[in-house]
């Protein structure tokens, strides 16, 4: 991507705590001396248009704004953008019933103020572009738990929710997938914010909030927590659980099938995987990080790694729907219940690998519930992310 604006500054906004200060960048390029100014455009026309450019002007702080222009020749960014969709929606009449991801994703792809009053007129941003399908209210579904502890559970991109135990397994409701095909459909690099936009909103109010996720779940928990808070909301409490400790560009097919029976709460060596201990060995051996596809289970020669290599080669010669089927089977769910789940799982963390998330403002409960001495460079290497993602203060507690 070619930057719209490119401006020399003589020293980058800090917060408090010493980070950069990303939420004050945009009114640096706002200024005139580093030429941020809008092209030249055709004033609004028509009730919708005028009424859609007062929200633009409110919202990203300029005098005006031309019907030709996009929210980024004003100087927004993906943040405002939301609080933008959150502003028309109330505003704009013709805006009241739009869907709300649609208009975020519209308005992030570049649309100006004239198409998107076009789109209103015309309905099309009253349903995503997969194809429609939702849930009986909508593409998530919230569901009762009756447990006291965190107010809403997310779920961990199987699109159900996650055989946990503790405070998490005391959650008063949860977020759960209501309309799979609509999840599948969506592009993998825009998935996590359009779904957590989806999520906030089936989070009805601006109650004060306790949102908790694992893996996938976690990593969607901050961004509905961001887009609550962009909304007008409250979060009180944002519990980050990690349980497994690999990267988020999992390709290998064997570790994502590993990966997807712990999800379920299937131990790996129950249906033909390698035991954790073996496999943490061999994946620090192999530098940890990203490892290509095939690496534990195709090594170089004199690399093969005991409990591991031999068992993933059994495991690549069988089928890859009986390899499932044992999943299901240990899981109690049915064969297609479970081809289901593993192909929304696999969208996750495709998504999960393209995700390039903002920082995130407010505070978080990282929970590390894996074996750090088993694997020490995810210990080190999942703490610093975290902290790098959030301006706030990052709460490291170890479950194991």
């Amino acid at each position: 991507m070619v930057p719209g604006t490119i401006g020399v500054v003589d020293a980058l906004p800090l917060t408090g705590n010493g980070k950069v200060d990303r939420a004050a960048l945009p009114a640096l390029l706002r200024a005139p001396e580093l030429g941020g100014a809008a092209p030249v455009s055709a004033e609004p026309s028509g009730e919708v248009e005028i009424a859609l450019a007062k929200a633009w002007a409110e919202v990203l702080g300029v005098p005006t704004v031309g019907r030709d222009h996009t929210i980024f020749q004003l100087g927004g960014d993906s943040l405002l953008a939301a609080q933008l969709v959150a502003r028309i929606r109330e505003s704009v009449p013709a805006a009241a019933d739009a869907f709300f991801d649609q208009m975020l994703r519209d308005l992030l792809e570049g649309c100006t103020l004239a198409e998107l009053a076009a789109g209103l007129g015309a309905g099309s941003a009253a349903e995503p572009r997969s194809g429609g399908e939702t849930g009986p209210d909508g593409p998530v579904a919230l569901v009762g738990l009756d447990g006291p502890g965190p107010d809403v559970l997310v779920h961990d991109g199987t699109g159900g929710l996650p055989p946990v135990a503790g405070d998490l397994a005391a959650a008063g409701s949860g977020l759960v997938v209501a309309a799979p095909q609509t999840y599948l459909g969506l592009d993998p690099a825009v998935l996590v914010d359009w779904h957590a936009s989806a999520c906030a909103d089936a989070l009805a109010g601006t109650a004060p909030l306790a949102l908790a996720g694992r893996d996938f779940g976690a990593l969607l928990a901050v961004e509905v927590a961001r887009r609550r808070l962009e909304q007008g909301g409250e979060i009180s409490w944002l519990v980050a659980v990690v349980t497994e400790p690999f990267t988020p560009d999992l390709r290998d097919d064997l570790l994502v099938e590993y990966a997807f029976a712990r999800a379920l709460g299937v131990a790996p060596p129950d249906v033909g995987l390698p035991a954790e201990a073996d496999l943490a060995r061999a994946v620090e051996a192999a530098g940890g990080g990203v490892l290509p596809p095939g690496r534990l289970t195709y090594p170089p020669a004199g690399q093969e790694a005991p409990g591991v290599t031999d068992v993933l080669l059994r495991q690549a010669e069988r089928p890859a729907g009986e390899r499932l089927a044992a999943i299901a089977a240990r899981a109690g769910l049915t064969g297609a219940e479970t081809e289901r789940r593993y192909e929304m799982f696999r969208h996750s963390l495709d998504a999960a690998a393209r995700h390039r998330a903002e920082p995130y403002a407010g505070d978080v409960t990282l929970v590390l519930a894996f074996d750090s001495e088993r694997w020490p460079s995810a210990a080190e290497a999942i703490p610093a992310r975290w902290r790098d993602l959030c301006l706030g203060a990052v709460d490291v507690r170890w479950s194991r």
